[in-house]
């Protein structure tokens, strides 16, 4: 029957060891959980508020633009209704 000779200061460092490596994996572990309550707690109202003024500026940027304008007495379009592929064609 073998019989297990271990080394008391040996089984002591693996011991703090293992002990410091689970206060990491907690700590690891309650900053995960935050950083998922975090994104939970994301306010998507605010995305959808910049999404919204950066379509306003497009279409203000839009029916001001010459292009934009001739484009559309071309093609017989209200200035909003002209594509992107229209303003390029006219400009070729």
């Amino acid at each position: 029957m073998p019989v297990a000779a271990v080394n008391q200061a040996q089984l002591n460092t693996l011991k703090a060891q293992i002990s410091s490596t689970k206060k990491e994996l907690d700590l690891a572990e309650a900053a995960l959980k935050s950083k998922g309550d975090q994104i939970n707690n994301v306010d998507s109202n605010i995305a959808d508020q910049d999404l919204l003024k950066a379509e306003s500026e497009y279409r203000a940027a839009v029916n001001k633009s010459q292009l934009h304008s001739y484009t559309s007495m071309i093609t017989g379009k209200a200035v909003a209704q002209v594509t992107e592929a229209e303003v390029k064609n006219l400009e070729k």
